[in-house]
């Protein structure tokens, strides 16, 4: 082969390998978006902390909890334990709830759930919170797109006042709705308990958007 028949195969086989690369590129997803939500203050994203979840810091850590249903061997309490290894599993598509009871009433400033979701994809969790069991408001809607492992997070300033009972509750899910952690930040309440219960409202600062 000639010399210039030998470079137009070089040249030739360079654009080829650099047009198949483009093309890969081309058809890689990308970074997928954060999710929009309605509230205050969120962070969507791998921003857990295993040693934060585990502290006695963690106001939820081993708490009673109830939930709408669980499979054996994956009971609710396996949401609040700490290990994001251990999984409260509904068995069942949405709407499932789990309720948390924080044993007294804190203004919370700080809440990180922890899915165990298979498939992923668009989700809807309402969160509520009170002062007793079957008198809470809602306070929070995470809606976006979720997956397995992947922290949902609202860390507010003012934080939510006067919640001992905090409930979670997804209506939209495309698996199984399932919590690896749950875990509750805040300090004790500025409030009596017996106060807070007769005359529980939100500042307008802090009430959930619509």
């Amino acid at each position: 082969m000639k010399r210039q028949e030998r470079v137009a195969a070089r040249s030739a086989l360079t654009f080829l390998l650099w047009a198949t690369v483009l093309a890969g590129c081309a058809t890689q997803p990308g970074p997928s978006a954060i999710p929009s939500t309605v509230g205050s203050a969120d962070v969507f994203g791998p921003k857990l902390d295993p040693t934060a979840i585990a502290s006695a810091d963690n106001l939820a850590l081993d708490r009673p909890v109830t939930a709408s249903a669980f499979l054996p061997g994956q009971p609710p309490g396996a949401a609040v334990d700490g290990d994001v290894e251990t999984v409260w599993v509904s068995g069942s598509h949405p709407q499932q709830w789990i309720e948390i009871d924080l044993g007294a009433a804190f203004d919370v400033d700080r809440l990180v759930l922890v899915p165990a979701q298979d498939p992923a994809g668009a989700t809807v969790h309402r969160i509520f919170g009170g002062p007793q069991s079957g008198e809470v408001q809602l306070l929070h809607i995470f809606r976006g797109e979720t997956s397995d492992g992947a922290p949902l997070e609202v860390s507010l300033i003012g934080g939510w006042p006067g919640v001992r009972y905090l409930r979670i509750e997804t209506t939209e899910s495309p698996s199984w709705v399932a919590w690896r952690e749950i875990a509750v930040f805040g300090r004790p309440s500025s409030q009596p308990l017996a106060q807070v219960g007769a005359s529980w409202t939100w500042p307008t600062s802090l009430a959930p958007q619509s």
